[in-house]
């Protein structure tokens, strides 16, 4: 395969000019390095090791507190619903509460030894707010809705129905107010840091993520409906944790 000409991206690794024989491995690691930099499954791959080091933690937090205590036989699925929730809140805080592209910077440097972003304090507070709906930008003609503005939305609300799921298996109360108020509070206290960390208080995010709690929720209702016999047992587990 033969490359001529310029390739360019929004970060350093996607711009190249070669007359000469690409070979098969490189255009493989160019790929590979497009989809881990450049794509939305890119930006979740990149904070999987947060994730993933944060249920570790949890479960070793959980053996030497059960070492040393008395508690009735371990519910298996209550622990692990909890140490799913605890990977994904890990996530979230990781996704929203770090500079844009601090985790494509740092996995960049890991990788090639430029951190490329400029974390100064110019930079970081931004502050930054939008407090009109796009919905109401669009109805208003101020507004088209293009690709981006869909992907904006269904991310947004797909990024928070773990959370309503997640949630009724380890709240002690796992009425839908109860879920929904846990998931608004995280969501607005994110969206009031973000305006000071390089990043912009949105009310589409605040509009969005709530729906994708309620959406959480509605699978929990289904799933309770469903086999309520495994939901029972797993929140049987709320009796050790009391």
């Amino acid at each position: 395969m033969t490359a001529q000409g310029t390739v360019q991206g929004s970060v350093p690794w996607a711009v190249f000019k070669v007359e000469r024989k690409v070979t098969a491995k490189e255009v493989f690691v160019l790929e590979i390095e497009n989809l881990f930099f450049e794509t939305i499954a890119g930006n979740i791959l990149q904070i999987v090791p947060i994730m993933i080091s944060a249920g570790i933690i949890y479960i070793c937090g959980y053996y030497f507190v059960s070492k040393y205590k008395e508690t009735p036989k371990k519910n298996f699925l209550f622990i692990f619903a909890r140490f799913m929730f605890v990977c994904y809140f890990s996530g979230i805080i990781a996704l929203t509460l770090t500079p844009p592209n601090f985790w494509s910077a740092l996995w960049y440097w890991i990788f090639y030894g430029v951190f490329y972003i400029e974390l100064s304090l110019e930079k970081m507070l931004s502050l930054s707010f939008n407090y009109i709906p796009s919905v109401y930008c669009y109805l208003a003609g101020e507004l088209t809705g293009g690709t981006w503005i869909k992907a904006m939305i269904i991310g947004n609300v797909l990024m928070f129905v773990p959370m309503g799921l997640l949630l009724p298996f380890i709240l002690k109360k796992n009425r839908f107010f109860e879920v929904v108020r846990f998931g608004v509070t995280t969501i607005l206290a994110i969206e009031i840091i973000q305006p000071f960390i390089g990043r912009s208080f949105d009310i589409d995010d605040i509009l969005c993520n709530t729906m994708g709690v309620m959406v959480g929720f509605l699978c929990f209702f289904i799933v309770r409906k469903i086999a309520p016999s495994f939901v029972d047992k797993c929140r049987e587990g709320m009796k050790e944790a009391r």
